[in-house]
């Protein structure tokens, strides 16, 4: 070019040659270098980047920058989770940063470490805590931290992620059988007998029985018992090589004679009947010691069955019985039988009284005689029913709980009818009163033996208010309050006794104060009907 000034862009060796008609010459050199600009290397991961502890990936792809390892080599191996990449720099465009590969690096598996909250070795019925348990799954499947085991085995733990599996110590459980305790079952014998407990011994195993009275032994397996009443037997048998033990038990009931009883209506009729072999036979009816004759309601008296028709009251006795006699004996049968006759019900005894506080329990009870007795409680000619705070309106009890203002009553009664009679008792009144104090001692009063009466309590229409000594009250009022702690009356009292209309309160129970120039001097319940 020939211009004054050229612009350069390339590397390049830059010079000016002037021509004239006399010749040439160059200009002095200028030497022009041009640096490329900065290129980011593009990294490439020579396998997985994500692998277990211990494996490794070769990362490359480094051209003429660092590595973020500081490493300046064209590949690295690299061992440890990360992010890697590299960086390129230039005197043209100063750093720039390749492609980033991220390197995951899983943990190895760890093996839980299992331990026993108590023996391993145990009976029958007994359990042991095993714990320790940390993300892995319990032989059993269970993944819980503990579990608690009741049976036999090997006990450990797996633990497994993408890098393998192993397993935890194991913890053996050992579960020993108890022994049956075999008694055999309740028996019956007759005074004087014996019975043999139990049953065969077995070698390495003790027993106790208990209560050792009546029995051969105590300390064997088959004791022989004779007892002389009913008892009921223990059995404690033990393994003693491992000290497991098991028990049971059996009765064994203790008789005499047997013994009947037959109850009956007036003019119902009942038969007794005795078997006997032998020869010439005879049989002699008694009640206790009088023989009975056929004639009147006896029939049968000297044959194998009596029979009373129509059973009177003075039929009844607690000992009838059959002397039998044959050619070569006289025996009188060991059968007592007990003949019990009704007629209507009988009260044995009526209900009494009651008086439990407001939401507290009353129980009116009745006693009576008869064949098939059914009740029915009243309050006054009102039948009650159950159900609320009423139960066992047809039984012999009767049971009012909670008990409430409404049921306040002085005629509770019960009916009583029974299968021998259409005949029906009707027991005596008894009474439901509620036990509130209605006067109590003066607080704060001036004078320590003052009392204010409030009367009747319960109340239907009024009340009295009636103070002791008013001349040592100057300016006393009653506040009444209702169950939510209203004031419903507020009222000077001026005179010794005042009267007070309660028609037009609601039923229920209020509390009172009497006050005296603003100081209480008395406090209480009342209720209204």
């Amino acid at each position: 070019e020939t211009t004054p000034t050229i612009t350069i862009t390339t590397s390049g060796d830059y010079y000016v040659i002037n021509t004239n008609t006399c010749g040439s010459i160059t200009s002095n050199h200028i030497a022009v270098t041009v640096n490329p600009l900065t290129v980011a290397s593009v990294i490439t991961a020579g396998g997985t980047t994500t692998f277990c502890a211990g494996g490794s990936v070769v990362l490359s792809g480094n051209v003429g920058g660092t590595w973020s390892t500081s490493e300046t080599t064209p590949t690295i191996t690299v061992t440890t989770a990360g992010n890697y990449s590299v960086t390129n720099t230039s005197v043209c465009g100063g750093s720039v940063t390749s492609n980033v590969i991220a390197v995951t690096v899983a943990p190895p598996v760890v093996a839980s470490v299992i331990t026993a909250g108590g023996t391993t070795t145990f009976c029958a019925g007994g359990n042991v805590v095993l714990s320790g348990n940390v993300g892995g799954t319990w032989s059993t499947g269970v993944t819980t931290e503990t579990i608690t085991v009741t049976t036999e085995g090997d006990y450990y733990v797996t633990n497994t992620n993408a890098c393998g599996t192993v397993t935890s110590n194991h913890i053996p459980v050992t579960v020993n059988p108890l022994p049956l305790a075999l008694t055999g079952s309740n028996v019956a014998i007759c005074n004087g007998n014996s019975v043999t407990l139990g049953s065969s011994s077995i070698e390495g195993h003790s027993y106790s029985w208990t209560p050792a009275t009546g029995l051969s032994s105590a300390t064997t397996a088959n004791p022989v018992a004779s007892p002389t009443v009913t008892t009921t037997y223990i059995l404690t048998e033990t393994i003693t090589a491992s000290g497991c033990q098991a028990s049971n038990s059996v009765t064994v009931t203790v008789g005499g004679a047997p013994s009947i009883s037959t109850s009956v209506c007036v003019g119902g009729s009942v038969s007794f009947s005795a078997t006997a072999t032998g020869t010439n036979v005879t049989y002699q009816w008694r009640k206790g010691d009088v023989n009975l004759t056929d004639g009147g309601n006896i029939y049968g008296a000297t044959s194998a069955t009596l029979t009373i028709t129509p059973v009177n009251i003075s039929d009844a006795s607690s000992n009838y019985n059959v002397v039998v006699t044959g050619a070569c004996s006289v025996n009188v049968i060991p059968l007592s039988v007990s003949l019990l006759v009704f007629d209507a019900p009988i009260i044995v005894s009526s209900p009494v009284n009651q008086a439990p506080c407001v939401d507290g329990q009353a129980s009116f009870s009745v006693a009576a005689s008869g064949i098939g007795l059914s009740y029915q409680w009243r309050k006054g000619t009102s039948n009650l029913t159950n159900g609320g705070n009423i139960s066992g309106a047809t039984s012999a009890t009767l049971t009012i709980n909670p008990v409430t203002i409404s049921d306040v009553a002085t005629d509770y009664n019960v009916v009583i009818t029974g299968a021998c009679s259409t005949v029906s008792r009707t027991s005596s009144n008894a009474s439901l009163a509620l036990c509130i104090v209605t006067a109590f001692a003066p607080v704060n009063a001036l004078n320590e033996n003052q009392v204010v009466n409030i009367y009747p309590n319960p109340s239907k229409a009024s009340i009295n208010i009636d103070i002791s000594d008013s001349s040592q009250i100057q300016n006393a009022e009653l506040k009444l309050y209702d169950a939510l702690g209203t004031v419903v009356m507020n009222k000077t009292l001026t005179n010794k006794l005042t009267t007070l209309s309660t028609r037009n309160f609601p039923s229920g129970i209020y509390l009172y104060k009497v006050l005296d120039n603003d100081k209480t001097i008395q406090s209480g319940k009342l209720i209204f009907e």
